[in-house]
């Protein structure tokens, strides 16, 4: 049906033991996902880390070029949600704030997000 979605997992990692590659889900909490780099030591650094995990050499290992290429895609893929979810209300009135209400907040801003994320 060509519909296009993404996996979150609320408060705790994943385990894949069918031994299949996929993508992994995002793992967010009640505050949502913390941004990569918040405090980045030179104002370009996000530049820098991208270059340095970029292109690979002829002669670069398999491994390092999975590597960096996953790194990669899951800063762009963090950069994605932090700003679709800075964009959503926060409803802890409807929900309440103790656990619960907190994860049902947290869902609730995901699927808001939804068009912005291409979902």
């Amino acid at each position: 049906q060509n519909l296009s979605v993404e996996k979150y997992n609320l408060y705790k990692g994943s385990y894949s033991l069918d031994g299949h590659y996929g993508p992994e889900p995002f793992i967010v909490d009640g505050n949502g996902v913390p941004k990569f780099n918040e405090a980045p030591s030179d104002e370009g650094m996000d530049g820098v880390i991208k270059n340095l995990n970029g292109a690979t050499e002829f002669d670069s290992g398999v491994f390092a070029d999975l590597f960096s290429n996953l790194f990669v895609n899951s800063i762009d893929a963090n950069k994605k949600l932090t700003d679709a979810l800075d964009q959503t209300a926060n409803t802890t009135a409807i929900f309440g704030t103790d656990s619960m209400g907190t994860a049902f907040n947290m869902v609730a801003r995901l699927i808001a997000t939804r068009e912005l994320r291409g979902v």
